[in-house]
């Protein structure tokens, strides 16, 4: 596949692929794939939500040499002494100046969770013509969070929802969109960080590198060798980053910050068919997504408070978020109780999740068997002789 170069790879649906081949040549490759490689399949298929596993910021162990380029990549590590509230008001206004410069519509999607709500609040916070707003939902949004639906949005903005906007095949050239997309990258360490913490009871504060083996019992239950060889290649790749990841809560900050960060900004173009391009199976509608998306909490501002304030306090509760939403609607007993809550797997279609997004942000659904084997070969590349192909041909 050297004219497809891969950057995300959805590896179940993957080896799922590869293990229904026929073709003696896979079975070859398959016998001469490294020991290191075979480890780092089965300890990334096992980790909760995972599609792939890639680092944004130094070397990790992959198996195809992949990089992020720098679209992507996470921004060198810088003294930041705002807020997370000056960030989010900071970020509105530049958004509101903008739009007045442009005569499109901006589309909010609006889940009901901690993260759309912060955004939906900066933006009337900072003034932005609700004329210009139309507010995408789902009937989960408004049982996530009624009251605020009822305060904020029902009568005071336009609101549309989600799944019947989809249906009308909008033009994406003629509208601007937002969400909340990673709040769970630079806020938490997403829903491991809180499956971890009920499984185990440790406290978020521990010293995370007193604590590997509930880390591996956790994230690798069946497979002890494959989980203490991939802890090892964290532990390496960890202590070697400028950043000071000393908590539980760092770890498992910075796993999502860093090595989710590709799957979770790829996604947006393929996990809602918001303009039925999933449907036309148009190969550029994760290029035409992105290009029509508003950054928000993926704004560099955002990733450089995250990068400057690691401890205790940046746990699963969110509680900076939480703060900035009570001190608009005053509202405490969401402030006390909510909690992270899986919010676009409710609207998301499976069927469309790609098998392969390529270095210029095509999307695969399946590949020809030429084109399989090109991929798989591109495994171990430093490791097995170049006369593969004339040995298997």
């Amino acid at each position: 596949m050297s004219t497809l170069k891969p950057i995300l790879i959805n590896l179940p649906n993957l080896l799922s692929m590869i293990n229904s081949q026929q073709d003696p040549r896979f079975d070859y490759i398959k016998k001469t794939i490294s020991q290191t490689t075979r480890y780092w399949f089965r300890a990334v298929s096992q980790i909760p939500t995972a599609l792939d596993w890639i680092s944004r910021g130094g070397s990790f162990y992959d198996p195809w040499n992949r990089t992020v380029g720098s679209r992507f990549a996470m921004p060198q590590l810088t003294e930041f002494r705002e807020s997370f509230e000056q960030c989010c008001d900071r970020r509105a206004a530049e958004i509101v100046l903008d739009l007045e410069k442009d005569n499109r519509e901006l589309l909010l999607m609006w889940s009901g969770g901690i993260d759309s709500t912060t955004v939906l609040i900066s933006l009337l916070k900072a003034g932005l013509d609700r004329s210009r707003l139309r507010i995408l939902l789902s009937r989960h949004s408004i049982e996530e969070y009624p009251d605020f639906f009822l305060n904020y949005i029902e009568k005071h903005c336009c609101w549309q929802d989600i799944l019947e906007f989809s249906k009308e095949q909008n033009n994406e050239q003629d509208y601007w969109l937002i969400s909340g997309a990673f709040g769970d990258n630079i806020l938490s360490g997403g829903q491991n960080a809180t499956e971890f913490h009920r499984a185990t009871g440790i406290d978020s504060d521990q010293t995370w590198l007193n604590h590997q083996a509930a880390i591996c019992d956790f994230l690798w239950p069946q497979d002890q060798p494959q989980g203490q060889w991939f802890m090892g290649e964290l532990c390496r790749h960890i202590q070697s980053q400028d950043l000071a990841i000393t908590t539980l809560s760092d770890f498992f900050w910075y796993l999502h910050f860093n090595f989710r960060w590709l799957e979770v900004d790829l996604r947006r173009g393929y996990e809602i068919d918001l303009w039925g391009l999933n449907q036309k199976n148009d190969p550029d509608l994760v290029s035409k997504t992105l290009d029509r998306s508003v950054k928000f909490f993926d704004h560099e501002s955002f990733q450089l408070w995250s990068m400057n304030n690691l401890g205790s306090e940046k746990t699963h509760r969110k509680i900076q978020a939480k703060q900035y939403i009570l001190d608009w609607t005053q509202d405490r007993v969401y402030y006390e109780t909510k909690q992270k809550e899986p919010s676009m797997p409710r609207i998301s279609d499976l069927r469309y999740f790609p098998l392969v997004v390529t270095e210029d942000l095509r999307l695969y659904r399946t590949l020809t068997e030429g084109q399989l084997f090109e991929l798989v070969c591109g495994l171990d590349r430093d490791h097995r002789s170049m006369s593969l192909r004339s040995k298997i041909n």
